[in-house]
Protein backbone atom coordinates (compact mmCIF):
# COMPACT_ATOMS: atom_id res chain seq x y z
CA UNK A 1 0.00 0.00 0.00
CA UNK A 2 2.74 2.70 0.93
CA UNK A 3 4.51 2.09 -2.43
CA UNK A 4 1.14 2.47 -4.01
CA UNK A 5 0.48 5.95 -2.46
CA UNK A 6 4.50 7.09 -3.12
CA UNK A 7 3.74 5.45 -7.00
CA UNK A 8 0.85 7.70 -7.18
CA UNK A 9 2.35 11.23 -5.40
CA UNK A 10 5.40 10.91 -7.76
CA UNK A 11 2.53 10.70 -10.96
CA UNK A 12 0.64 13.42 -9.75
CA UNK A 13 4.19 16.12 -9.11
CA UNK A 14 5.22 14.92 -12.13
CA UNK A 15 1.70 15.90 -14.09
CA UNK A 16 1.89 18.77 -12.14
CA UNK A 17 4.91 20.54 -12.72
CA UNK A 18 4.46 19.12 -16.52
CA UNK A 19 1.38 21.14 -16.80
CA UNK A 20 2.71 24.07 -14.99
CA UNK A 21 5.48 23.93 -17.31
CA UNK A 22 2.85 23.95 -20.41
CA UNK A 23 0.93 26.88 -19.13
CA UNK A 24 4.02 28.89 -18.77
CA UNK A 25 6.55 28.17 -21.56
CA UNK A 26 8.11 31.64 -21.48
CA UNK A 27 9.49 31.87 -18.32
CA UNK A 28 12.92 31.81 -17.42
CA UNK A 29 12.73 35.45 -19.48
CA UNK A 30 15.43 37.68 -17.31
CA UNK A 31 12.98 41.13 -16.87
CA UNK A 32 14.24 44.00 -16.18
CA UNK A 33 12.87 47.65 -16.08
CA UNK A 34 15.16 50.95 -16.64
CA UNK A 35 16.01 53.01 -13.90
CA UNK A 36 15.77 53.08 -9.82
CA UNK A 37 12.56 51.56 -8.11
CA UNK A 38 12.06 55.95 -7.77
CA UNK A 39 11.74 55.87 -11.33
CA UNK A 40 10.00 53.14 -12.28
CA UNK A 41 6.26 54.76 -12.58
CA UNK A 42 4.31 51.70 -11.28
CA UNK A 43 5.55 49.62 -14.05
CA UNK A 44 7.43 47.89 -10.81
CA UNK A 45 3.83 47.69 -8.75
CA UNK A 46 2.01 46.30 -11.98
CA UNK A 47 4.94 43.43 -12.22
CA UNK A 48 5.03 42.45 -8.64
CA UNK A 49 0.67 41.96 -8.95
CA UNK A 50 1.46 39.86 -11.70
CA UNK A 51 3.93 37.94 -9.94
CA UNK A 52 6.71 38.58 -12.19
CA UNK A 53 10.06 38.79 -11.01
CA UNK A 54 12.13 41.48 -12.74
CA UNK A 55 15.23 43.88 -11.74
CA UNK A 56 16.25 47.55 -11.70
CA UNK A 57 18.66 48.58 -14.39
CA UNK A 58 19.90 51.44 -13.55
CA UNK A 59 22.53 52.67 -15.47
CA UNK A 60 22.36 51.29 -19.29
CA UNK A 61 26.00 49.74 -19.88
CA UNK A 62 26.98 46.62 -21.71
CA UNK A 63 27.18 44.63 -18.29
CA UNK A 64 23.81 45.24 -16.87
CA UNK A 65 22.01 44.73 -20.47
CA UNK A 66 24.34 41.35 -20.48
CA UNK A 67 22.03 40.20 -17.50
CA UNK A 68 18.58 40.40 -18.65
CA UNK A 69 16.67 38.78 -21.92
CA UNK A 70 14.17 41.94 -22.03
CA UNK A 71 13.93 45.70 -20.52
CA UNK A 72 11.20 47.83 -19.91
CA UNK A 73 11.00 51.17 -20.43
CA UNK A 74 8.81 52.84 -18.40
CA UNK A 75 6.90 56.63 -18.72
CA UNK A 76 9.20 59.26 -19.18
CA UNK A 77 12.12 57.19 -19.67
CA UNK A 78 13.33 59.17 -22.67
CA UNK A 79 11.89 62.12 -21.54
CA UNK A 80 13.97 61.95 -18.71
CA UNK A 81 17.01 59.83 -19.81
CA UNK A 82 16.43 57.20 -17.20
CA UNK A 83 18.76 55.15 -16.56
CA UNK A 84 20.60 56.97 -19.60
CA UNK A 85 18.49 55.44 -22.45
CA UNK A 86 18.40 58.57 -24.58
CA UNK A 87 22.54 58.91 -23.70
CA UNK A 88 23.38 55.59 -24.48
CA UNK A 89 20.91 54.63 -26.90
CA UNK A 90 23.47 53.52 -29.15
CA UNK A 91 24.50 50.73 -26.99
CA UNK A 92 20.81 49.84 -26.06
CA UNK A 93 19.80 49.69 -29.95
CA UNK A 94 23.23 47.17 -30.48
CA UNK A 95 21.79 45.25 -27.46
CA UNK A 96 18.20 44.72 -29.11
CA UNK A 97 20.28 43.88 -32.48
CA UNK A 98 22.51 41.18 -30.90
CA UNK A 99 17.97 39.82 -29.32
CA UNK A 100 17.21 41.89 -27.28
CA UNK A 101 13.09 42.63 -26.26
CA UNK A 102 12.75 46.38 -25.64
CA UNK A 103 9.02 47.03 -24.70
CA UNK A 104 8.37 51.11 -24.11
CA UNK A 105 5.34 52.71 -22.27
CA UNK A 106 3.75 55.75 -22.88
CA UNK A 107 6.27 57.30 -24.69
CA UNK A 108 6.33 61.23 -23.92
CA UNK A 109 7.44 63.57 -26.72
CA UNK A 110 9.39 65.55 -24.41
CA UNK A 111 13.49 65.36 -25.13
CA UNK A 112 11.90 62.40 -27.89
CA UNK A 113 13.49 62.43 -31.41
CA UNK A 114 12.68 59.93 -33.79
CA UNK A 115 16.59 58.47 -33.55
CA UNK A 116 15.79 57.16 -30.53
CA UNK A 117 13.69 54.54 -31.86
CA UNK A 118 13.54 52.10 -35.28
CA UNK A 119 10.86 54.48 -37.24
CA UNK A 120 9.65 57.35 -37.23
CA UNK A 121 6.58 58.39 -34.83
CA UNK A 122 4.82 61.90 -34.20
CA UNK A 123 2.74 63.18 -31.65
CA UNK A 124 0.00 65.46 -31.61
CA UNK A 125 1.83 68.92 -30.56
CA UNK A 126 4.04 68.44 -33.98
CA UNK A 127 1.27 67.58 -36.49
CA UNK A 128 -0.54 70.49 -37.87
CA UNK A 129 -3.76 68.41 -37.61
CA UNK A 130 -4.57 68.31 -33.75
CA UNK A 131 -6.18 65.17 -34.42
CA UNK A 132 -4.34 63.79 -31.83
CA UNK A 133 -5.72 66.08 -29.06
CA UNK A 134 -9.37 64.21 -29.18
CA UNK A 135 -10.42 60.92 -27.87
CA UNK A 136 -10.52 57.89 -30.41
CA UNK A 137 -11.50 54.29 -30.64
CA UNK A 138 -9.00 51.72 -30.76
CA UNK A 139 -9.18 49.08 -33.50
CA UNK A 140 -7.35 45.71 -32.91
CA UNK A 141 -5.84 45.55 -35.94
CA UNK A 142 -5.88 41.36 -35.95
CA UNK A 143 -7.93 39.33 -33.38
CA UNK A 144 -6.03 36.38 -34.23
CA UNK A 145 -2.65 38.30 -33.21
CA UNK A 146 -1.44 36.48 -29.65
CA UNK A 147 -1.44 39.66 -28.07
CA UNK A 148 -4.75 40.21 -28.28
CA UNK A 149 -5.51 36.28 -27.06
CA UNK A 150 -2.94 34.73 -24.54
CA UNK A 151 -3.04 34.94 -21.87
CA UNK A 152 -6.36 36.83 -21.98
CA UNK A 153 -8.77 36.98 -25.27
CA UNK A 154 -9.55 40.55 -26.05
CA UNK A 155 -11.92 41.52 -28.50
CA UNK A 156 -13.27 45.25 -27.64
CA UNK A 157 -10.54 48.07 -26.48
CA UNK A 158 -11.61 50.93 -26.63
CA UNK A 159 -11.06 54.78 -24.51
CA UNK A 160 -7.70 53.83 -23.56
CA UNK A 161 -5.75 56.92 -22.33
CA UNK A 162 -2.34 58.46 -23.81
CA UNK A 163 -0.61 61.28 -21.92
CA UNK A 164 1.38 61.78 -24.91
CA UNK A 165 -0.96 61.27 -28.39
CA UNK A 166 0.72 59.58 -31.26
CA UNK A 167 -0.39 60.97 -34.98
CA UNK A 168 1.74 59.33 -36.55
CA UNK A 169 3.75 55.91 -37.41
CA UNK A 170 5.38 54.99 -40.11
CA UNK A 171 5.58 52.59 -42.07
CA UNK A 172 8.42 50.52 -40.61
CA UNK A 173 6.03 49.78 -37.67
CA UNK A 174 3.71 47.16 -37.55
CA UNK A 175 0.33 48.44 -36.22
CA UNK A 176 -1.37 46.07 -33.81
CA UNK A 177 -4.19 48.39 -32.15
CA UNK A 178 -4.76 50.97 -34.27
CA UNK A 179 -6.59 54.77 -34.10
CA UNK A 180 -10.17 54.27 -35.42
CA UNK A 181 -10.55 56.45 -38.47
CA UNK A 182 -14.46 57.30 -37.93
CA UNK A 183 -15.01 59.61 -34.50
CA UNK A 184 -14.17 62.26 -34.10
CA UNK A 185 -15.89 64.27 -36.81
CA UNK A 186 -12.43 66.04 -37.28
CA UNK A 187 -10.52 63.36 -38.67
CA UNK A 188 -10.71 64.24 -41.99
CA UNK A 189 -7.68 66.89 -40.89
CA UNK A 190 -5.36 63.82 -40.54
CA UNK A 191 -4.52 63.53 -44.49
CA UNK A 192 -3.87 60.27 -46.31
CA UNK A 193 -1.63 58.53 -43.69
CA UNK A 194 0.79 56.14 -45.32
CA UNK A 195 0.07 54.09 -42.71
CA UNK A 196 -2.63 53.65 -39.83
CA UNK A 197 -1.92 55.42 -36.65
CA UNK A 198 -1.00 52.92 -33.53
CA UNK A 199 -1.65 53.05 -30.26
CA UNK A 200 0.82 49.87 -30.03
CA UNK A 201 3.17 49.13 -32.39
CA UNK A 202 5.92 46.93 -32.91
CA UNK A 203 9.05 46.19 -35.03
CA UNK A 204 11.96 43.95 -35.68
CA UNK A 205 15.45 44.98 -35.44
CA UNK A 206 18.01 42.50 -36.15
CA UNK A 207 17.82 39.17 -34.14
CA UNK A 208 15.50 41.76 -31.33
CA UNK A 209 12.22 43.10 -30.90
CA UNK A 210 10.74 46.81 -30.05
CA UNK A 211 7.26 47.17 -29.16
CA UNK A 212 5.78 50.56 -28.12
CA UNK A 213 2.66 50.58 -26.13
CA UNK A 214 1.27 53.99 -25.94
CA UNK A 215 -1.96 53.46 -23.50
CA UNK A 216 -1.41 53.64 -19.70
CA UNK A 217 -2.10 50.23 -19.15
CA UNK A 218 0.14 49.88 -16.75
CA UNK A 219 -0.66 53.05 -14.52
CA UNK A 220 -4.50 50.84 -14.79
CA UNK A 221 -2.95 47.42 -13.00
CA UNK A 222 -1.32 49.06 -10.99
CA UNK A 223 -4.59 50.75 -9.97
CA UNK A 224 -3.32 53.92 -10.00
CA UNK A 225 -4.96 55.38 -13.24
CA UNK A 226 -5.55 59.23 -12.65
CA UNK A 227 -8.32 58.92 -15.71
CA UNK A 228 -10.31 55.48 -15.24
CA UNK A 229 -11.75 54.76 -18.74
CA UNK A 230 -14.95 52.55 -18.95
CA UNK A 231 -13.10 49.11 -19.76
CA UNK A 232 -10.74 49.04 -17.14
CA UNK A 233 -10.52 45.32 -16.83
CA UNK A 234 -9.44 45.52 -20.62
CA UNK A 235 -6.75 47.98 -20.07
CA UNK A 236 -5.81 45.40 -16.84
CA UNK A 237 -5.84 41.98 -19.19
CA UNK A 238 -4.04 43.98 -21.84
CA UNK A 239 -1.07 45.28 -19.84
CA UNK A 240 -0.64 40.72 -19.00
CA UNK A 241 -0.87 40.40 -23.01
CA UNK A 242 1.49 42.32 -23.85
CA UNK A 243 4.25 41.48 -21.43
CA UNK A 244 3.75 37.36 -21.76
CA UNK A 245 3.39 38.35 -25.38
CA UNK A 246 7.28 40.07 -25.20
CA UNK A 247 8.02 36.88 -22.78
CA UNK A 248 6.90 34.73 -25.92
CA UNK A 249 9.33 36.97 -28.53
CA UNK A 250 11.96 36.96 -26.48
CA UNK A 251 11.74 32.96 -25.80
CA UNK A 252 10.19 31.95 -28.79
CA UNK A 253 8.08 29.81 -26.90
CA UNK A 254 4.46 30.08 -27.74
CA UNK A 255 1.85 30.81 -24.83
CA UNK A 256 -1.62 28.42 -25.17
CA UNK A 257 -4.30 30.33 -25.95
CA UNK A 258 -6.94 31.76 -23.60
CA UNK A 259 -9.94 29.35 -23.17
CA UNK A 260 -11.41 31.26 -20.69
CA UNK A 261 -11.79 35.08 -20.78
CA UNK A 262 -13.26 38.08 -19.62
CA UNK A 263 -13.90 40.22 -22.75
CA UNK A 264 -14.50 44.14 -22.17
CA UNK A 265 -17.58 45.13 -23.70
CA UNK A 266 -17.92 48.74 -23.18
CA UNK A 267 -17.71 48.19 -19.48
CA UNK A 268 -19.25 45.17 -18.70
CA UNK A 269 -17.38 42.02 -18.57
CA UNK A 270 -19.03 38.83 -19.53
CA UNK A 271 -17.20 35.68 -20.24
CA UNK A 272 -16.79 33.79 -22.85
CA UNK A 273 -15.92 29.80 -23.59
CA UNK A 274 -14.13 29.04 -26.62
Amino acid sequence: MRIYTISVLVTLSVCFFASCSQQSPATGVRIGIAGSPQQHNLVDLALERMAEPFVAVETISKESLAGIDMLILPRGAFADDIAGVRSYNELLTQWVKNGGSLLAFNIDEQNFTSSLLPHEIRFAKVDPSGWGFYDFSERIADTTHAIFNRPHRLRYLAGLEESSRIVYTAPGWTVLLGKNGEPPSQDYKLINPPNDVGSIFETTLGEGHVLVCQPIIDRYHAGNAAIVPHPLEGGVQLFENVVEYMKQRTTGAELPLATLGAIPSHGAVRKNIS
